[in-house]
């Protein structure tokens, strides 16, 4: 089976001057827009890391707060003539 097909297409895109023709078109189609598309996707992914944050941050508070809610681990005490 053949899985470095699919790869060799893309090394040979990236090579030939193809892609200036397909950035060409990219900057025309979406020149005005570019600047505003690259502040939204800075602001999404500003947004995205202080969301993981604060999840990490609460993983964390709720972690130490479970271990300070358990009692310290004691051992029993049985005695065995209690038992009939």
């Amino acid at each position: 089976m053949n899985l470095h097909l699919p790869l060799a297409f893309f090394n040979n895109l990236f090579d030939s001057p193809d892609l200036l023709v397909i950035l060409a078109l990219g900057l025309l189609i979406f020149g005005r827009r570019l600047p505003e598309m690259g502040k939204h996707m800075g602001q999404a992914i500003t947004g995205f890391k202080k969301g993981l944050s604060e999840v990490d941050s609460e993983v964390k508070t709720s972690a130490e707060g479970s271990r300070k809610a358990l009692p310290p681990a004691t051992t029993a005490k049985h005695s065995v003539s209690d038992e009939p």
